[in-house]
């Protein structure tokens, strides 16, 4: 379980960038408190938020796509191998193909 903190916010925040996403905090009138454009890349969340539904919205978006993590850096891949042992995100098969080769 990770700490819902400033720190581990930026650190996921890294984690989506190095695999290309790009992370904005903006207003907006979201209904989960967050939006994402795939096709794009775009991953936002609303500034307003308290910092640990911050983490919660990207740790939901992170569940629901893919991380190359061949992309990662080894401190964003640790980050990435603990959010999945913990239940948090679930590893897919875009990561799976990554790890092996």
């Amino acid at each position: 379980m990770i700490k819902y903190n400033k720190s581990n916010l930026n650190k996921i925040v890294g984690l989506l960038t190095e695999s290309a996403y790009k992370v904005r905090f903006e207003k907006g009138n979201f209904v989960s408190g967050h939006a994402v454009v795939l096709n794009r890349k775009i991953v936002i969340v609303n500034k307003f938020l308290q910092i640990d539904m911050k983490i919660n919205a990207l740790l939901e978006i992170m569940y629901n796509i893919e991380i190359e993590t061949g992309m990662l850096s080894p401190v964003s891949l640790r980050l990435y191998k603990e959010l999945i042992k913990s239940g948090l995100i679930k590893h897919n098969l875009k990561s799976i193909k990554s790890e092996e080769e």
